[in-house]
């Protein structure tokens, strides 16, 4: 494979972890980080499978995980049940995390991108610190993506997130607690015995979160604070020429939790895949046969549920309240997808449920 000069905008997670595998293979990686560290500010509540770990397990160690959660209780105004987790969810330390995923790539740090220009096949990449050279451009720089515009002119819609680190008595720490009331998602995942975080993604973060914990009776020492963007919805081309988008930037996340650490991991995958052996215009589709088209339904459900009344809103959490066991055994934390596909048989002759299915179903 003749060698690459691959300019990667973004050293997150995603864009780290795409470094590492180009890398491996013989490509001249180089990151361009707006930030002066990896890991900060961080963005997202931390919260992967195992199975998702041990995919990635040759750039990590055991020391990034702090807790390890078997269940999450879900709120709906007052009602709530409780789904098992018997595979396990485990709470990660981000920024170690990060750092983990960066060791030993060449990143070029407080150095923005600024744009890009395509000359005989190749690119210029402009930043505030000066041009770089590519044949091949990566945007891994989040929900609010600059290299997104190089590629399409689709709009991008994004709420916004708020996470609160607390110090306090944890009563349970193998327990997420998740509240979907008033077209928000809140949630409480506890790190330790007696520290945990509660976060909002919402309209306006800042005042559902307090709210939210008001209501709940959260209380606790604030020990730091982070905010950032996710995108809502999805966008259908994620690359051009040799020009290509993961992760957030790609708006490739899950519609009901808003993660994106599970489908920016694996688009990373392909797309390193497709780089080395030299079949970058297979990306696109590798993704959609994947992942693309069933997330595209997923989000088109998500959607749907997002216009529903309050009534149907608390008919919905009634459905999954009596169908817990259901629920339990057919739902994979990264595959949400297996739920509704395996939803009308599991279902069957429950009316109530085929009713609400096919209203979220007909697009």
């Amino acid at each position: 494979m003749k060698t690459k000069n691959i300019i990667i905008v973004g050293a997150g997670p995603i864009g780290c972890y795409c470094g590492q595998l180009l890398k491996k293979s013989g490509c001249k990686v180089t990151l361009l980080e707006e930030h002066k560290q990896i890991g900060t500010p961080a963005h997202c509540a931390g919260v992967v499978s195992h199975k998702l770990l041990k995919g990635i397990k040759g750039f990590l160690t055991e020391e990034i995980i702090e807790n390890t959660v078997t269940s999450g209780e879900i709120f709906y105004k007052n009602k709530s049940f409780v789904l098992r987790q018997n595979k396990g969810i485990d709470i990660i330390d981000r920024i170690k995390f990060d750092k983990f995923l960066s060791k030993e790539l060449d990143i070029k740090f407080s150095t923005r991108f600024l744009g890009l220009e395509e000359i005989s096949g190749k690119y210029i990449v402009e930043t505030d610190r000066g041009e770089f050279h590519a044949d091949i451009v990566i945007g891994a720089d989040g929900a609010k993506s600059l290299v997104r515009e190089f590629v399409t002119d689709e709009p991008v819609k994004c709420l916004k997130g708020v996470q609160f680190r607390l110090k306090a008595v944890v009563k349970n720490k193998q327990k997420v607690i998740v509240d979907i009331s008033d077209n928000k998602l809140f949630w409480s995942i506890p790190v330790s015995s007696d520290e945990f975080k509660v976060g909002v993604i919402s309209k306006n973060p800042f005042m559902d979160l307090k709210e939210t914990m008001g209501f709940r009776k959260i209380k606790g020492e604030v020990l730091g604070k982070i905010a950032g963007f996710v995108p809502y919805g999805v966008i259908r081309k994620i690359s051009r020429d040799n020009i290509f988008l993961i992760g957030d930037s790609a708006c490739q996340i899950k519609p009901f939790t808003f993660g994106g650490l599970f489908f920016g991991i694996k688009a990373a995958g392909i797309l390193s895949d497709c780089i080395i052996k030299n079949k970058v215009n297979e990306y696109s589709l590798r993704w959609d046969e994947l992942y693309g088209k069933k997330n595209q339904i997923l989000w088109e459900i998500r959607k749907r549920y997002d216009s529903f009344s309050e009534e149907d809103r608390a008919k919905v959490f009634n459905i999954l309240k009596k169908n817990v066991k259901i629920i339990e055994e057919c739902t994979d934390f990264d595959n949400h997808f297996s739920l509704i596909k395996k939803s009308v048989l599991l279902f069957k002759g429950k009316r109530d449920v085929i009713n609400l299915l096919f209203k979220c179903l007909s697009f």
